[in-house]
């Protein structure tokens, strides 16, 4: 019984392993883990990086928070967007993040609920604007 719990441990350490190679950051990239903060910080960081995106280009990004997604009528497109609220839940704020190359095939939720994602942090131009947005290596629901 003991070696038969510790093959599946091993293959569980083994996959989580795998996981988080693929979603680490570059060497020498700058990183901020939202995921640590606790609600008042998280709601002050987010609403600081979409207001001053520039300040945060380049940065890896990890993040919890509620997954949204709406459709664009103009251009018919999904965009998808990681939110949290303050405190008092009067109040959100999130960031946007499209599926990097490792994820273009990866199912996201159907609906709202809890969502964590990693990516870098890039300003991308669309229709003569910036859009700030996570470029995501990592994702989970």
């Amino acid at each position: 019984m003991f070696f038969k719990n510790r093959k599946i441990i091993s293959v569980i350490v083994f996959s989580f392993s795998l996981s988080l190679l693929f979603a680490l950051p570059s060497k020498g990239q700058k990183i901020i883990d939202l995921t640590k903060l606790n609600q008042i910080m998280l709601y002050t960081q987010v609403y600081n990086m979409a207001w001053t995106p520039e300040e945060f280009r380049g940065t890896y990004v990890k993040i919890k928070g509620k997954f949204y997604s709406s459709v664009n009528p103009e251009d018919n497109k999904t965009y998808y967007a990681v939110v949290v609220s303050d405190m008092a839940g009067c109040c959100m704020a999130g960031l946007d993040f499209v599926l990097g190359p490792s994820l273009s095939c990866q199912k996201l939720p159907s609906g709202e609920c809890n969502i964590e994602v990693h990516g870098t942090y890039v300003i991308s131009m669309m229709n003569g604007f910036e859009y700030p947005h996570i470029e995501a290596d990592f994702m989970a629901y």
